[in-house]
């Protein structure tokens, strides 16, 4: 009979930074693919990350077991020639990158998208739909509800007070009598005042809750109100890196993100009983009017400081949003 063994609180976290590669001695030249794949069989994923004032969080953990080392080697191995990639880009856990050959397992995800409510057999049945959407895209890249109508789209640009829940009830009603139901809802409204925070005042910081977060938490209800009986519909919430970290000058921003990153949450798993699925994006900047007061050139600040294109960055969160609506992810990401 095998006896249990005890451990000390010290020996079990010997045994599991161990298990991390932690324990190894680091290499002594230069860090190759070689070491990067062996890295990679130990400890799975990277996780794609720009909450890091330091760093994108994908380059961290290779720092912390190998020391200093050349980041062109991580990035050639995930965005270099096809060919020559030893890492995939996906949805594994979150946004990560890992091994290509661990890329296969994730093939129930790739089929539960293809065969799901907006998988392949859509673009069968509407095979003009698909080309006039690419076509679109292709043309105009990020666009108004103008410039989308003028492309022969039904797009409708509405004025909507999201923190009068009267207004948004009946938009969403009128939504439900023209299309039958409303499949989908992304919360995007957002404010923010750049000061320091003993510079901030009261109505500010109220006026922050009541569209970041209680404006969210309106159109949640409205939009629920609708899906639940359908036990059908997509929500993403729009939340921010503020969502994970806090700043002096965006302290009330932040404060807001933090809360709406909860009720996300929370909406997720009370939705999930009725199959409708709740997702959060934490983009890091974005070319906004927020963006602009706080001196503008934030796609080139971040492109300097990450080692990414311009466009790379603008295109994450473009995809991202019209992704998730049609992704079959279970509860909340």
């Amino acid at each position: 009979m095998t006896l249990p063994v005890r451990l000390t609180a010290a020996q079990a976290r010997r045994i599991a930074v161990a298990a991390q590669g932690f324990s190894e001695p680091r290499p002594s030249g230069p860090i190759t693919r070689g070491h990067l794949k062996r890295l990679m069989s130990r400890i799975q994923v990277l996780q794609l990350d720009s909450v890091s004032v330091a760093v994108r969080a994908q380059y961290a953990p290779v720092f912390s077991r190998f020391g200093p080392y050349d980041r062109d080697v991580l990035d050639s191995a995930a965005w270099g020639p096809r060919s020559s990639r030893l890492l995939a880009e996906y949805w594994a856990h979150e946004a990560a990158l890992m091994a290509v050959d661990d890329w296969p397992l994730l093939r129930w995800r790739m089929r539960q998208y293809r065969h799901g409510r907006w998988g392949t057999h859509i673009v069968k049945a509407n095979p003009q739909l698909a080309e006039d959407i690419v076509a679109a895209v292709a043309e105009l890249g990020p666009s108004t509800a103008g410039q989308i109508e003028a492309q022969g789209w039904l797009a409708q640009a509405v004025r909507l007070d999201v923190t009068n829940k009267d207004e948004i009830e009946s938009v969403i009603d009128r939504i439900v009598k023209e299309s039958g139901k409303i499949d989908n809802l992304i919360n995007c409204a957002g404010i923010g005042y750049n000061k320091p925070f003993m510079e901030s005042s009261d109505d500010e910081f109220r006026k922050t809750l009541e569209v970041n977060l209680i404006g969210a938490n309106n159109c949640c209800q409205a939009s629920l109100k609708k899906m639940i009986p359908r036990k059908e519909g997509k929500i993403v919430n729009i939340l921010s890196a503020s969502s994970r970290q806090g700043s002096d000058f965006f302290t009330h921003y932040s404060s807001s993100k933090f809360g709406l990153l909860g009720l996300t949450q929370g909406i997720g798993m009370a939705a999930a009983r009725h199959n409708i699925n709740v997702n959060g994006i934490c983009p890091g900047i974005i070319e906004t009017k927020i963006g602009e007061k706080q001196g503008g050139g934030l796609v080139k600040q971040m492109a300097k400081y990450s080692g990414k294109p311009e466009e790379l960055l603008r295109e994450g969160i473009r995809k991202t949003i019209p992704f998730l609506p049609q992704a079959g992810h279970s509860t909340f990401s």
